[in-house]
């Protein structure tokens, strides 16, 4: 009984540090991917003081009246590591199923970035000027690329559930001169 029960803490023990170790490749992969976002956006990006260029108002990202808040801004259990950390933006999701609904802009901008990290999956970044810039992750399908001027209110992608996600909807982030903002402290509002 005794060895039965020293081999399964050894096995445990194992298990423990193997997790342990995936943990901090997550950790570590999510800080280099931050950092990559940060240099892109740095390089590609306008600054200034983030106010609405023309004084003009964000929309809800997400066009139909049925959609919920599955992860607001700020700290959370990670639901990959279980770990109490960081949300840089809000996930949105949609009453009836989500997957393969519209993403529109919420205002008129350039786009920076159109490309896919197995984070964020498919997802894009879109300056609005004066340091105001938007990122919309875990996308189905980007219907913009970089570079492409769009206009608020434009369908730019569609809901998905790619990269590391636990189900369909639209991780949504507001970052004034590279810095995340909460999105629903003026940004933006539940329709």
């Amino acid at each position: 009984k005794l060895e039965e029960s020293t081999k399964l803490l050894r096995t445990l023990n194992k298990e423990s540090e193997t997790y342990k170790k995936l943990v901090k490749k997550y950790e570590q992969d999510k800080a280099e991917f931050e950092a990559e976002i940060n240099r892109i956006l740095n390089n590609e990006s306008s600054s200034g003081s983030g106010s609405i260029v023309g004084g003009g108002k964000m929309i809800w990202p997400v066009p139909y009246s049925n959609c919920y808040i599955t992860s607001p801004y700020g700290y959370r259990n990670d639901p990959f590591t279980g770990k109490w950390t960081g949300h840089g933006g809000v996930d949105i999701s949609i009453r009836g199923g989500a997957y393969g609904k519209n993403i529109v802009a919420v205002l008129d901008g350039t786009v920076v970035i159109a490309t896919y990290h197995y984070s964020y999956g498919n997802y894009l970044a879109i300056d609005h000027g004066n340091g105001l810039v938007t990122i919309y992750a875990h996308c189905s399908k980007l219907l913009v690329g970089k570079g492409d001027r769009v206009k608020q209110g434009q369908v730019i992608a569609l809901i998905g559930s790619t990269g590391s996600s636990t189900g369909p909807h639209l991780h949504f982030e507001v970052r004034v001169n590279n810095v995340r903002q909460d999105p629903m402290k003026g940004y933006i509002s539940l329709p």
